[in-house]
């Protein structure tokens, strides 16, 4: 293995090392190359050392990561047959994964990563509002009748008075009545 080889492998961490290292041994100095490189005097030398010591083979990255349990073409099963499911728990989803890829995720973010990918949802859902107060709802919907009733008598009397052509808005506590290039801006009536 060359520094050219390294410079053309295309991982932007050896490269930089790479091009520290060759520029400085064809007479660059420290600070040209931090400038090019954008990196400090030290990465520079930092480098070079490691170079002069271990060779190509130190400019290297010592840690690759890990594989994960699932390779590609096994998760993309696994999303396919997510998807094919109306319904599915974790429990389901970590029983297939195991018997099917004998892989066993010790976190369920895993899993939730899987149903996620897939476009499913995970959260599980009530049928009826756990905090929804009977008595508020009746008092809002009132509120929003009453709003309402008074709303329209406004815009007959505004469409009447301006315009035959209007748009209306309703934002906060104003109500923005648009007729034609014309916007008026109108309190709400309580």
């Amino acid at each position: 293995m060359t520094l050219d080889y390294i410079i053309n492998s295309g991982d932007p961490r050896e490269i930089k090392r790479a091009l520290a290292v060759k520029m400085f041994e064809h007479g660059s100095n420290r600070n040209y190359i931090s400038m090019i490189l954008t990196v400090s005097e030290s990465y520079v030398s930092k480098w070079n050392n490691i170079y002069r010591k271990s060779g190509e083979e130190g400019l290297l990255p010592g840690y690759i990561g890990s594989q994960g349990y699932l390779d590609e073409f096994d998760r993309y099963d696994v999303i396919q047959h997510i998807k094919t499911k109306d319904t599915i728990t974790v429990d389901e989803l970590s029983a297939y994964v195991t018997e099917n890829f004998g892989v066993t995720y010790s976190s369920k973010q895993s899993y939730y990563d899987l149903l996620h990918e897939a476009r499913m949802s995970w959260k599980k859902t009530e049928k009826i509002n756990p905090k929804r107060d009977e008595a508020a709802v009746l008092e809002k919907r009132k509120e929003i009748k009453k709003n309402f009733r008074i709303m329209r008598k406004i815009l007959s009397q505004v469409a009447s008075l301006y315009c035959s052509r209007m748009s209306v808005t309703c934002c906060g506590k104003m109500l923005w009545v648009t007729c034609g290039e014309r916007e008026e801006n109108l309190p709400k009536y309580r």
